[in-house]
């Protein structure tokens, strides 16, 4: 489950990066935002959020050890779905975001559940 999480935002903020600077009116068109004057933020916020990826491959290499780890993986994968779906409601981002946001609370299930089913050593 780590390393689909892990691939899941390696590919995600990959793609991301790539289409912000090669294809940056289609990405932001693609979610219903205008494009920003600085790319700063974003690429900001992808590496933050590829540094996550790194978190769960070490999560899955022993999964005795780092839940703190999945504790803020799960806090920031909430975070996320809870500004994408308001960012939705007021009108400035179109549902694509909602799907991504969504796809992030199926992982915070699966994480709970693991930090509720599985001991630390």
């Amino acid at each position: 489950m780590f390393i689909l999480a892990a691939i899941y935002i390696f590919v995600n903020t990959l793609v991301f990066l790539f289409a912000s600077i090669f294809m940056t009116d289609t990405i932001f068109s693609l979610f219903g935002a205008t494009t920003p004057p600085s790319l700063i933020w974003l690429h900001i916020s992808l590496f933050l959020i590829f540094t996550f990826g790194i978190g769960y491959i070490i999560v899955s290499r022993d999964l005795s050890k780092n839940h703190g780890i999945v504790m803020i993986g799960a806090m920031v994968k909430t975070e996320f779905f809870v500004i994408t779906l308001a960012y939705f409601i007021i009108g400035d981002m179109n549902f694509m975001i909602v799907v991504l946001g969504g796809i992030d609370i199926l992982f915070v299930c699966l994480f709970i559940e693991f930090l509720l089913k599985y001991k630390k050593l």
